[in-house]
């Protein structure tokens, strides 16, 4: 996602009174929660984040068998942009 396109889905969600941020569940700070804030209505997700890159290890089922695997966890703020941008879809045509 280019600025441009991610401005448009900002400025929607915020014209709308949509806004997505992080919340820290460490004290300093590299764990965060996501909450999705709709008129003053909060909804903390479950998942949490770190704030930078990580990888965890997820073992799949591959024609000969199961294998271990890296998966990159998105950072933070890349997950914020993909939920404006979700959000930005999902509700276009129901608020205005």
């Amino acid at each position: 996602m280019d600025q441009k396109e991610a401005y448009i889905y900002k400025k929607w969600c915020l014209e709308n009174k949509i806004t997505i941020y992080p919340k820290p569940v460490t004290n300093n700070g590299s764990r965060c929660k996501i909450v999705i804030n709709r008129n003053g209505k909060e909804k903390i997700g479950s998942e949490i984040y770190e704030v930078q890159k990580t990888f965890k290890e997820v073992e799949i089922q591959t024609p000969s068998g199961m294998k271990k695997v890296k998966q990159v966890i998105p950072p933070l703020y890349e997950k914020i942009e993909q939920l404006y941008k979700d959000t930005y879809f999902k509700n276009q045509n129901k608020i205005e």
